[in-house]
């Protein structure tokens, strides 16, 4: 449950994931662990998938934040935090569309001009 939570959103406030605990004791009907014992369970059993929650403290305001992370750092891992979502969207339209267009008159497989790159 504490995992499906933390796929679910982007980044939680540390008060919102201490109800979430809270009421998930209270429906299970157990005791209410310690939030950073039971994160360092769940990462102790997500490791193998190169996963992490981590908690970090904003600059802004002080206030403690969590989040699910990913500790492979492979290409796609790297782009997307150097993109946004908008330009990463374009860029995975560019490509199907590459692959999937047959070639035309004007145009040879696996090429996409730049008028119709602009037109997606």
């Amino acid at each position: 449950v504490t995992l499906q939570f933390f796929i679910s959103r982007k980044i939680v406030k540390d008060v919102e994931v201490r109800r979430v605990v809270k009421k998930i004791s209270e429906d299970y009907r157990t005791s209410v662990p310690v939030v950073d014992d039971l994160v360092a369970d769940v990462n102790k059993k997500i490791s193998f998938m190169l996963l992490e929650i981590r908690k970090a403290s904003s600059e802004a305001n002080g206030e403690s934040y969590w989040c699910l992370v990913n500790n492979h750092s492979d290409e796609a891992a790297q782009l997307s935090g150097a993109y946004k979502l908008p330009e990463i969207e374009l860029f995975k339209k560019i490509i199907e569309e590459i692959v999937t267009q047959e070639p035309t008159k004007h145009r040879t497989f696996g090429t996409l001009g730049s008028k119709d790159a602009l037109n997606l």
